[in-house]
């Protein structure tokens, strides 16, 4: 595309940051949720590294919702990330590839939230047509 104006250059661009940005599975490109839906669980913001109990650190980022995930084994409060929470593995529905945890709990707001690990997200930019809606 050329523009002939550096005012053009800057408005086309412009209109791209104002779009919605898409949080989807690395491995087959499912939509798991959308920017808008990130939020700081931490004092650290809205991500965060974590490491499990056999070493492995994940860049986490945390949400409020998310779709097209299927969890995995029952949840678990060992070695909770989130003091109060339980967690669950999440993998996603189409490709089973591993995309984070669902952490809840009974008397801790919010009752639900999600980790989502960046290794296996991609960012996406929604397309103009596309809904604004996370279903």
């Amino acid at each position: 595309m050329k523009l002939d104006s550096a005012l053009e250059r800057l408005k086309v661009e412009l209109r791209l940051l104002e779009r919605e940005r898409l949080l989807c599975c690395i491995l087959c490109k499912t939509e798991i949720t959308r920017q808008s839906q990130v939020f700081a669980m931490s004092k650290d913001g809205v991500q965060s590294n974590y490491c499990n109990p056999g070493g492995h650190v994940y860049e986490t980022v945390t949400v409020v919702k998310a779709k097209n995930f299927n969890l995995v084994g029952n949840p678990s409060k060992e070695f909770s990330w989130f003091p109060g929470y339980w967690w669950t593995i999440m993998q996603c529905r189409l490709c089973q590839g591993h995309i984070g945890w669902r952490f809840s709990s009974n008397h801790l707001q919010p009752r639900t939230f999600y980790g989502l690990a960046k290794s296996g997200l991609e960012i996406r930019i929604l397309a103009k047509n596309q809904s604004n809606e996370l279903d």
